[in-house]
């Protein structure tokens, strides 16, 4: 094959690529976005580091 075939293919990759990115970005931009949407609807906060190490023994996942 000549160079012309493995630029062409080499931009298709990069093309690719780019576009695999961008979605992958997107989806996890939208998962983040609708889990913290749930979150607020329920009214769930997560506890920070001191509150959890200040709770009781039992309460405390192993």
């Amino acid at each position: 094959m000549n160079r012309s075939v493995y630029r062409t293919l080499l931009r298709i990759v990069g093309i690719v690529l780019a576009l695999v990115g961008v979605a992958a970005v997107f989806g996890g931009v939208f998962a983040h976005n609708n889990v913290t949407d749930q979150l607020k609807k329920e009214a769930i906060s997560m506890p920070t580091a001191d509150q959890v190490t200040n709770l009781p023994q039992a309460s405390r996942t192993p």
